[in-house]
């Protein structure tokens, strides 16, 4: 999606978090929303998405009553049995997408091109991409060259992982597609009340067979689980902040004042400026503030590259960040939808070969159950490509 702004007042926001980071089976999601407010001015403080948009969401499931809970994804997927566990979370994501999305491929289609937002009916097409042609995160190593473009996964790669060759999954799951389309109005009405804009939404999808292969140690190099996710934290922001780098950007804003990346925090990691710099070649990290619950850094980009669109940009890994900040909350919403439908694909695909066999989420614990359960179905060449190595 390419969308302009004429006034080049007020500030951008981009959220960024990640759904799957520690199972053993499935995708590695790392979601993105992208925002504009209008009003913002250089010294207020980070706006409350929630506050301005609050006749349309809620922070939370027991706040929401009639509105739309945009939250922490781990807080919305439900584990009763009375309705379907992803309700919430699928009413966040496809009414925030304009409530028009039928299929999972559809929906993959949406989040590879960055054309996710809230627009007027007719307007939302894909790219063509679908869950056999994920774009996924390079190695570090080509992080290096800004210049350089991630390919789709290989035709060897979709093979490997059959579940993701099944026809499509028609989607809504568990919600009526008029509602999604009311609550999708009331958002766009919101939206415009408060001179608040959702300019994209994405998901980078890291399959299991791309995981090993990144946190494979490259020479000079160690492996690193945490590769994948800043792996794919780069790609997003490579795409937003440097149009002329490897891929097209997500939107195009003329002459932004301000420019704001908030991130979830990476496990128990405090400093940042090595990896914003490999992630995000020709721009330099300079600290602001290191401490347990946030990092900051502005960055400066370096004069042997071409000129970014973005002039002042500052970027913040936090803790407990879906809490503070809805861009991130949403992020994290997409990320967690997509690993779920992945997951649907993945337990469907497996019993039909074994109708008995119970589904599983891929967490280490229960996919240890589910691999012994299998172990008949699965030969060994298959379970080593399935197998996620950290």
């Amino acid at each position: 999606m390419r969308s302009s702004l004429s006034n080049p007042s007020g500030l951008v926001m981009i959220g960024i978090d990640e759904a799957g980071f520690g199972p053993m089976l499935g995708p590695l999601c790392v979601g993105c929303s992208v925002w504009h407010i209008a009003d913002w001015k250089s010294g207020d403080p980070a706006p409350d998405l929630w506050q301005l948009l609050g006749k349309a969401v809620a922070r939370s499931r027991k706040e929401a009553g009639d509105r739309i809970a945009i939250a922490d994804s781990k807080k919305l997927k439900g584990t009763g049995t009375k309705t379907h566990p992803l309700t919430h979370l699928e009413r966040g994501v496809l009414a925030m997408l304009g409530g028009k999305i039928s299929t999972d491929n559809n929906l993959l289609d949406v989040l590879s091109s960055g054309a996710g937002g809230i627009l007027p009916p007719g307007e939302l097409s894909g790219t063509a991409h679908a869950w056999g042609k994920m774009p996924h995160a390079p190695d570090l190593g080509r992080l290096q060259n800004p210049d350089s473009t991630a390919p789709l996964v290989s035709d060897e790669n979709r093979g490997s992982l059959p579940w993701y060759t099944l026809p499509p999954l028609d989607l809504p799951l568990a919600n009526d597609e008029s509602q999604l389309r009311l609550d999708s109005s009331v958002i766009r009405s919101a939206m415009a009340k408060a001179g608040v804009s959702l300019l994209g939404c994405r998901c980078e999808i890291i399959n299991e067979i791309e995981f090993n292969r990144i946190i494979q140690p490259k020479p000079g190099q160690t492996g690193s689980k945490a590769h994948t996710t800043l792996a794919a934290i780069g790609r997003i922001l490579r795409s937003l902040l440097l149009p002329d780098g490897d891929q097209e950007s997500l939107v195009t804003i003329p002459n932004p004042a301000h420019i704001r990346v908030v991130c979830d925090r990476l496990g128990g990691r405090q400093s940042y400026t090595q990896a914003i710099e490999r992630i995000l070649p020709g721009f330099s990290a300079r600290m602001l503030v290191e401490s347990p619950e946030m990092s900051r850094y502005s960055l400066v980009l370096r004069d042997e590259i071409s000129t970014s669109p973005f002039p002042e940009t500052k970027i913040s890994f936090q803790t407990e960040s879906e809490t503070v900040h809805m861009p991130i909350a949403l992020a994290s919403m997409i990320a967690k939808y997509v690993r779920e439908l992945a997951m649907i694909r993945f337990n469907t695909y497996w019993q039909a070969k074994m109708p008995e066999l119970k589904p599983t989420a891929g967490y280490v614990t229960d996919a240890r159950r589910w691999l012994d359960d299998a172990a008949d179905a699965v030969d060994r060449s298959l379970r080593e490509r399935m197998i996620r190595k950290a």
